[in-house]
């Protein structure tokens, strides 16, 4: 086996975290505007969150799963339904933690709010590559 097949998978793997991570930079930057909009007009750090962050998952969804992941299965709106069960469960536990941050030392909730995003991008770029992979393919019925 030459040394380039060897290497292959791994530069294609590379490839589609640094696109997801170029493309959830934009969605970041769309979620921190507004929470930081929000929470300086005195908005719950939390709720602020959960509000801003739901513009820029959906914003990463929807650039990524077909130009990135190369998705090209039907139930694209079903996948969506679990990403954004996916998504609901972690933003309300990031919005729990950047809540009690917040009310605990006596920095800007954008602080926090930084400091969770290698944790979610890691973990966003994971479910994403999994919820479009072969294994949550829908199974085509028996005869």
């Amino acid at each position: 086996m030459p040394q380039t097949a060897k290497i292959e998978p791994f530069l294609r793997l590379l490839r589609q975290a640094l696109l997801f991570a170029g493309v959830s930079g934009v969605g970041w930057l769309i979620d921190f505007t507004i929470f930081t909009s929000l929470t300086l007009n005195g908005a719950h750090p939390g709720w602020s969150n959960l509000a801003s962050s739901c513009a820029g998952v959906s914003f990463v969804y929807f650039m990524s799963v077909r130009r990135i992941f190369l998705y090209q299965g039907r139930f694209l709106w079903l996948k969506w339904v679990v990403y954004l069960a996916f998504q609901a469960t972690l933003i309300g536990c990031v919005s729990l933690v950047i809540t009690w941050a917040s009310a605990r030392f006596p920095l800007p909730p954008y602080v926090f709010k930084v400091a969770v995003t290698p944790f979610t991008l890691a973990i966003n770029f994971l479910f994403m590559k999994a919820l479009t992979s072969r294994a949550f393919a829908p199974r085509s019925k028996s005869p």
